[in-house]
C-alpha cells in the first residue's frame, strides 16, 4: 500500500501520461507528483545561490566533473545520456 512516483524532469508539451487501471492505483494510496528543477522556488533560490558563492560559501567548481571543448559536445551528451558525471561545461 502507498508509495510516490516522482516524474523528473521536462519532457514536451505534447507529451502525455497515462495510468492504466487508475481505479487500483487510487484504491492502494499510489501519489503521483512532478518535480521540475528540483521543485526549488528559482526566483528565490538562484540568487541567493549566486550570494553564498560571492561570499565563498559555495564551491561551484566541486559541482563541475568535466569540462569539454565544443567540438566535443556529442561526447557531452553521450555523457549525460549515460549519467557519467554532475555536470559538464562546454567551453568555446
Amino acid at each position: 500500500m502507498g508509495g510516490t512516483t516522482v516524474c523528473v524532469g521536462a519532457p514536451a508539451l505534447e507529451e502525455g501520461i497515462s495510468l492504466p487501471n487508475v481505479v487500483l492505483f487510487a484504491a492502494t494510496e499510489k501519489k503521483l507528483c512532478g518535480c521540475l528543477l528540483g521543485s526549488s522556488n528559482s526566483i528565490y533560490e538562484i540568487p541567493r545561490l549566486i550570494r553564498l558563492w560571492r561570499q565563498g560559501l559555495l564551491s561551484m567548481e566541486e559541482m563541475i566533473t568535466s569540462r569539454r571543448p565544443l567540438s566535443e559536445i556529442n561526447e557531452g551528451f553521450d555523457d549525460l545520456a549515460n549519467s557519467r558525471g554532475i555536470r559538464t561545461v562546454i567551453e568555446i
